[in-house]
């Protein structure tokens, strides 16, 4: 009797992540919270205490944490590509420079009973940054697809 081939195995797609996930000039992951309960989920469940959190300076917009997978300071090249994120996720996209609070993600808290995205600092400092095209072009380009786990 001819064989019969095995039933196809049909992959399970990837759970929806919290975030969107890019790739800084080194290689680091940047993640970029989606919604406000997004933000929650990235800034609190996704990422460690001593990642870099980042996020506009009285504006609304993404939560953006700079992976550091253990190293203890991040790469300035690699700060300046998440603060293009924290601004391109914002509604101050398109303006020229705008200011970035940084901190370590131990140093961000979430107030009893706020609102989903809403937290509190405890720590860090804010950064100016000049938006450089070429740099916010190359790390929309390097996004990572759902197609390119864990790269």
């Amino acid at each position: 009797t001819p064989r019969q081939a095995p039933p196809e195995r049909r992959r399970e797609p990837e759970a929806r992540k919290p975030y969107l996930s890019f790739r800084g000039l080194k290689g680091s992951e940047i993640r970029v919270g989606r919604s406000a309960r997004d933000n929650d989920a990235l800034t609190f469940r996704e990422s460690n205490g001593n990642d870099l959190w980042l996020h506009t300076d009285g504006s609304p917009g993404s939560h953006v944490v700079l992976v550091l997978a253990g190293r203890p300071e991040p790469d300035p090249e690699e700060l300046l590509d998440a603060a293009h994120l924290a601004v391109h996720f914002s509604p101050l996209r398109g303006t020229r420079a705008a200011d970035v609070h940084v901190a370590r993600r131990k140093e961000v808290h979430k107030p009893r009973k706020a609102p989903a995205g809403l937290v509190t600092l405890s720590g860090g400092k804010t950064l100016r940054v000049r938006i450089e095209d070429a740099r916010l072009a190359r790390l929309l380009d390097a996004r990572r697809g759902p197609a390119e786990p864990g790269r």
